[in-house]
């Protein structure tokens, strides 16, 4: 729970980062592509399970989260 609510500030900080430092309206459109990616994330928790979504997802959000903050354009 903990790794989730931290993966979910971790994502709110890096739209706001990203609208401050880039453009006002570009994490709009990255919202949206994330709100539709919950679809598959559904489909593939279906498949996987939800022990093991969780055990790569505690790995995988903040390895995502360092190349997400590391690419963004200057």
């Amino acid at each position: 729970m903990l790794s989730a609510f931290s993966g979910m500030i971790t994502g709110l900080s890096y739209l706001i980062y990203y609208g401050w430092t880039v453009v006002w309206w570009v994490p709009i459109p990255i919202f949206v592509v994330g709100l539709l990616f919950t679809i598959v994330g559904a489909f593939v928790e279906r498949l996987l399970g939800p022990i093991v979504l969780s055990l790569l997802g505690f790995i995988g959000w903040p390895l995502c989260a360092v190349a997400m903050f590391k690419y963004i354009p200057n």
